[in-house]
């Protein structure tokens, strides 16, 4: 059976500070959540009415949810959230999220060189 020529769910996108100021400003309030991490991930934003929720995935070993109020510079987090893999593929569940986060998981590992 010939498989297909297109993958439905490609994975999340990553973090490319080198290419956009906003990611990079992201990276840095990472780092300075005591997060070390080569390549992140952004598994969910959702843009609210005061503040912007993110949720990231720092290599291939953690999650991290966190809140940036908008209009404050520099940037900051609150609600800080950090989960193993594990537990946030057992939170997502089944579906369309749970097979792009593995795809996303593959592509990290990919660029860790494991």
């Amino acid at each position: 059976m010939p498989s297909r020529l297109t993958n439905r769910f490609e994975g999340y996108r990553r973090l490319q500070p080198a290419k956009f100021q906003r990611d990079a400003a992201l990276l840095e309030l990472v780092q300075s959540l005591g997060i070390d991490g080569s390549v992140f991930h952004i598994l969910n934003e959702i843009p609210e009415q005061g503040e912007d929720l993110f949720t990231l995935l720092c290599d291939d070993q953690l999650v991290v949810s966190f809140e940036v109020p908008r209009g404050k510079i520099p940037l900051y987090a609150a609600d800080i959230v950090k989960v193993s893999i594990a537990e946030y593929r057992n939170k997502i569940g089944q579906g369309k999220h749970r097979i792009r986060l593995d795809e996303t998981l593959k592509n990290a590992r990919v660029l860790l060189g494991r």
